[in-house]
């Protein structure tokens, strides 16, 4: 951006965000993944500024960088698409892999071995991708998402891969169209769907616009770490809002970026009605951000999510409930798991989904689910409950 005033804005439309503070209690590692994430991003984009320097001065800033790359990973899976991303990046501006990058891949490297024996905290992702997807087969609702079907537990790792592959091209057109259906929501103007979806691809084409703007100009390594991210959303056979999180940012500044490029033409064209508007565009885009952030403030729902976390009274009372009337080795179904686990010391998972009635009970009771937490005011004509136990016979 070359205008001060554009930063600042920016800067503005992320700390009032309803993305991020919906998701303020959380008890997941996004916040800390998105600022180790765009760390990352900078002290890279620094190599490229002391490329120039004698090599051995360079060696700060490339350990600099492997670490954090190892933490980013180290705090979400998803980090490990820093370094194809960082090849990616040296071949297409380069032609060549640099020795910076070819220093920070090789301690990565050593870096996820020894992570990964120690912990193996990637086998589940490793597992999930190599089973098929029903919801390309249309065997659940399309709301329900992916699951594990445990009829394809025996078959061969390398034939799963395959049929995997194979439905992809139903996957990609799906994943985008869930995204895109997330993505929406930032443009949310009361209960019209109608105009968010015609905000949305406005906004978005603006994003696109100044996305190509810039990698066709002075791409950097942030550039590259977005078409890299984006690949992997679309094929991996899961999805959730929370992925699209760490993008914002840069969807936002996409947005900026090519709504100045817009103001800049208005400007270099001086006269006529489509300069005025080229000029006036920074204030229209500016006045539909603040509309959909107030519509999303003013929304009873995202109002509730936003004062109601888990230091309410309400919160509160259950987890003080649940530490008074439960043994500690008891196993509740609830669906915040995490808060639920962190406030009470008790074990806890989220919601289980299953439409046989029968064989959801066998897996609750392999599990060993001992409760299930209930909304507390079942029926008003009875005492409140927070929870029922649970048995199997």
């Amino acid at each position: 951006l070359e205008s001060p005033l554009l930063y600042v804005l920016l800067v503005a439309a992320l700390a009032f965000s309803p993305s991020f503070w919906e998701s303020k209690d959380r008890i997941l590692p996004d916040y800390l993944f998105i600022l180790l994430f765009y760390a990352t991003v900078m002290i890279v984009d620094r190599l490229s500024v002391t490329k120039k320097m004698p090599f051995v001065k360079q060696l700060p800033t490339i350990f600099l960088a492997a670490l954090f790359v190892c933490l980013v990973y180290g705090t979400r899976s998803l980090g490990l698409l820093i370094v194809p991303a960082l090849l990616f990046h040296d071949v297409v501006r380069f032609r060549r892999i640099s020795r910076a990058t070819a220093i920070i891949a090789a301690l990565f490297v050593l870096y996820y071995f020894a992570q990964n024996a120690a912990l193996q905290i990637d086998k589940s992702y490793f597992e999930a991708l190599v089973q098929v997807d029903p919801v390309m087969e249309g065997a659940v609702p399309d709301d329900v998402g992916p699951s594990v079907d445990a009829d394809t537990a025996g078959q061969d790792w390398l034939g799963l891969l395959k049929e995997n592959l194979s439905i992809l091209e139903k996957r990609i057109p799906y994943k985008l169209e869930v995204y895109a259906r997330i993505l929406s929501e930032y443009w949310y103007i009361g209960r019209n769907d109608h105009i968010g979806a015609i905000l949305f691809f406005i906004m978005t084409a603006i994003a696109l616009y100044g996305f190509v703007a810039k990698i066709s100009r002075s791409p950097s390594f942030g550039d590259y770490l977005v078409l890299s991210y984006v690949m992997v959303l679309v094929v991996v056979p899961f999805e959730q809002d929370r992925y699209i999180l760490p993008q914002i940012p840069l969807y936002l500044l996409y947005i900026f970026h090519g709504m100045e490029l817009v103001h800049n033409y208005g400007v270099k064209v001086g006269a006529g009605m489509v300069a005025v508007l080229a000029r006036a565009f920074p204030a229209m885009v500016c006045l539909i951000l603040v509309a959909s952030y107030a519509s999303s403030y003013a929304d009873s729902q995202t109002a509730h999510k936003i004062e109601r976390g888990v230091e309410s009274t309400e919160s509160q009372e259950l987890f003080e409930y649940l530490r008074g009337n439960t043994p500690e080795e008891s196993l509740f179904v609830f669906h915040k798991p995490r808060p639920l686990a962190l406030f009470t010391g008790r074990r806890a998972m989220g919601n289980h989904w299953e439409p046989d009635l029968g064989k959801l009970w066998r897996e609750l009771n392999d599990m060993g689910v001992t409760h299930i937490v209930l909304a507390r005011y079942i029926d008003p004509a009875k005492p409140p409950r927070y929870f029922i136990p649970v048995s199997y016979t």
